[in-house]
């Protein structure tokens, strides 16, 4: 968790491919959860998008979804810096090496931000882990949770 109560989820993934925000948007709404995906000045498929706002229900601040890059000389911004920090601090294990060995075959990241005011019924809470879930299968993706760790899939492999 971060300052504000608000829940990061990522995806590291080794796949260059990027969804668009409609692919994003039909998605959700085949999970039976309507869902208006907004975004700057973008088209339906465009896939060079860095954030998207995902507005879930009226009256409610909406799920901010970004992607970054990895690959290039640009420095990672300070969260994501002191996320890999406290990965290579783990304690070793299986789980440690094999998400390190991932890390460095990633070439972007996608940051879920949940909001102060996301409401965690199970609905809800549906809403955002089959995002997730379909971000780590189109993009041959690792989920990392603030507070919790490194997933595959619904397993966990190193606690953080």
């Amino acid at each position: 968790m971060l300052a504000g109560d608000v829940t990061i989820m990522r995806v590291f993934a080794r796949s260059p491919r990027v969804p668009s925000p409609q692919a994003i948007a039909d998605t959700l709404r085949s999970g039976r959860f309507e869902v208006r995906v907004e975004s700057g000045v973008y088209s339906a498929g465009y896939e060079g998008w860095s954030r998207l706002h995902l507005f879930y229900a009226e009256g409610r601040l909406p799920l901010a979804l970004g992607r970054q890059s990895l690959q290039g000389d640009a420095p990672l911004p300070g969260h994501l810096r002191a996320l890999m920090d406290a990965t290579a601090s783990a304690p070793d294990s299986r789980g440690k090496r094999r998400v390190l060995e991932f890390l460095a075959q990633a070439g972007q990241v996608f940051e879920l931000s949940l909001p102060p005011d996301f409401e965690q019924r199970a609905g809800r809470r549906l809403l955002s882990a089959e995002l997730i879930d379909y971000l780590q299968k189109e993009t041959d993706g690792l989920i990392q949770v603030d507070g919790e760790g490194y997933y595959d899939r619904n397993r966990i492999i190193l606690k953080l």
